[in-house]
């Protein structure tokens, strides 16, 4: 009896071994990165220029969310934002995915406004199918069809000309406005809208009308967006407050006078001089 006792323990102690090494085994989720490059071509102030690349979840297998970077997961219409300066590369990381399915994205840069700059206007469709666990990625060029296979040195790429007119590069200026608010009551969390508008013959110069707005929240300051100047000439702009908010404010009424004089000296544009005049 003795020896039969020896012998079943061992048996069964290596039988508990199996079973309890096969449960803590687990799967672990596949990732992928999406490496971006951005170029900056025709002058050379586009180095330090900040550009946005963004990921959109645009479909799923029934009402799965998408896996986006760095382990997130989004639902349809969402989106990562990945930042670039001038001549950059950077990537999204870490879609780790889960379940099998299909999944499909756009890949695009924010449209910047400056008017001397070409943008690229590339969009890369991106579908992940998922089987077994495995990501299978297929990416291609909107419009055109043409793939990308992505890899140690390939990257879906962006370009961004700076146009060299008749003068060359552009030049470019924004003033500021300080906002100073009277009276009893809470303001802090008011804010106040700043516009600045080309009078026509400005309109002209620009090859636009676009209204220029600045915003303050409470008490403070706020600078315009930069304006692009492709040409010499005198621009005129008219500045103002809107009177945007509700309740009993009393909106100061005073207008502004914003001049910005350019010229082309030694081959290059030059802002010569600015004025702010009141009234």
């Amino acid at each position: 009896m003795l020896k039969k006792s020896k012998i079943l323990i061992p048996i069964l102690c290596i039988a508990l071994m199996l079973i309890g090494g096969v449960s803590s085994v687990s799967a672990a989720p596949h990732s992928i990165d999406i490496p971006i490059a951005h170029k900056s071509v025709g002058d050379s102030k586009a180095k330090s220029e900040v550009v946005y690349v963004t990921l959109t979840a645009k479909t799923a297998d029934g009402s799965k969310e998408v896996p986006m970077p760095d382990g997130t997961t989004a639902k349809l219409g969402e989106m990562a934002t990945l930042e670039l300066t001038g001549d950059g590369t950077a990537a999204f990381r870490n879609l780790q995915f889960t379940e099998d399915g299909t999944y499909k994205y756009e890949i695009a840069k924010k449209e910047g406004t400056r008017t001397v700059v070409s943008y690229d206007k590339s969009i890369y469709q991106m579908t992940v199918v998922v089987e077994n666990g495995t990501p299978h990625v297929v990416i291609t060029k909107k419009g055109t069809g043409e793939k990308v296979e992505l890899g140690d040195d390939v990257a879906l790429e962006f370009e961004d000309e700076y146009k060299d007119g008749e003068y060359g590069p552009g030049v470019s200026a924004a003033p500021k406005v300080k906002k100073k608010v009277n009276g009893n009551g809470s303001y802090n969390n008011d804010t106040f809208t700043f516009t600045m508008t080309p009078n026509d013959a400005t309109s002209d110069l620009l090859g636009s009308t676009k209204t220029y707005k600045a915003t303050v929240k409470g008490e403070g300051t706020a600078t315009f967006s930069d304006i692009e100047f492709t040409d010499p000439g005198t621009y005129v702009f008219t500045i103002k407050e809107s009177a945007t908010n509700s309740g009993s404010w009393k909106y100061d009424k005073s207008t502004y006078t914003y001049t910005v004089n350019v010229v082309y000296d030694d081959g290059a544009l030059k802002i010569d001089s600015t004025t702010i005049k009141k009234g």
